[in-house]
């Protein structure tokens, strides 16, 4: 079963819509399969463990819909989207979805969302107060709250997860990867689980409209047509909006291992500062 997998505001939702399997149709998934060598080949809206949970919690979580408690979770390949961290804390500043800045405790109320001035200064890396500390985050997963030294640190976090682990198959793919090359990327994904893609280019089709306009748990907020998605990623990005102090900030503690594996670079800065592997 191929199912994909990404952080909070990441654009998983790219992947399934090549497919338009919404989370409410799950019966569906049954429906949309190819018989492969080892059995048919299913590709569902997201893995049983949830799309934004991390893979920590793989076999400790399920979700709720009745197709997916019954799920054999090692039959699921988990396609895995990573983002270009800079973009993803970006994204995450303008719709944090449910991660919170500021927390006192780990009870949730409207103090702790993003306000205005916040979004000024993000992604919030450090403490107003104090340039040198560290602000940290509490995300709000099904599976319950976690929390995270920083935004910086749950990008390590949540990709390490799925970046180390040994005990299962996943794929990992850039994001920027399928936006530029959908037919490209998803005919590998669908060789590497065993199956077939129709040759004729007529017969691969990508929707204009934003991947996220059909699901319910993201109502209220806008998404990135593929036209958009195009434009916005042409571009050469240097982050000016990004504060100097979070930008060297960011320079230290993200994983520097996966950096240069998935062909990431850092913005420049006003003060050059030496790379550290904080994985």
């Amino acid at each position: 079963i191929i199912m994909p997998s990404s952080m909070m505001d990441d654009n998983s939702n790219n992947d399934d819509n090549l497919k338009k399997t919404d989370e409410g149709e799950a019966q569906e998934i049954l429906e949309e399969s190819q018989q492969t060598s080892s059995g048919p080949l299913y590709v569902g809206f997201q893995p049983p463990w949830g799309k934004h949970t991390p893979a920590k919690f793989r076999l400790e979580h399920t979700l709720s819909a009745p197709l997916y408690q019954t799920m054999d979770k090692s039959a699921v390949l988990p396609i895995v989207l990573i983002r270009h961290p800079y973009d993803w804390m970006d994204s995450t500043c303008h719709k944090p979805y449910a991660i919170y800045w500021g927390y006192s405790s780990s009870s949730l109320d409207e103090t702790t969302t993003l306000d205005q001035q916040q979004r000024r200064t993000c992604p919030n890396l450090l403490e107003e107060s104090n340039k040198t500390t560290t602000k940290p985050i509490l995300v709000s997963y099904g599976v319950g709250n976690v929390t995270y030294e920083t935004l910086a640190h749950l990008w390590n976090q949540w990709n390490r997860d799925y970046f180390d682990s040994i005990a299962y198959p996943r794929l990992m793919i850039r994001l920027e990867d399928l936006i530029f090359r959908p037919q490209r990327v998803v005919t590998d994904i669908c060789t590497c689980a065993g199956g077939t893609t129709m040759t004729m280019t007529t017969a691969f089709k990508v929707s204009r409209a934003s991947a996220k306009s059909y699901s319910a748990a993201h109502a209220g907020h806008d998404g990135t047509d593929t036209i958009t998605a195009w434009i916005k990623y042409g571009w050469i990005r240097d982050w000016k909006h990004f504060p100097e102090r979070d930008k060297r900030a960011a320079r230290q503690i993200l994983d520097r291992q996966l950096m240069e594996d998935f062909g990431y670079q850092h913005p420049t800065t006003t003060t050059t500062t030496s790379s550290s592997n904080h994985g």
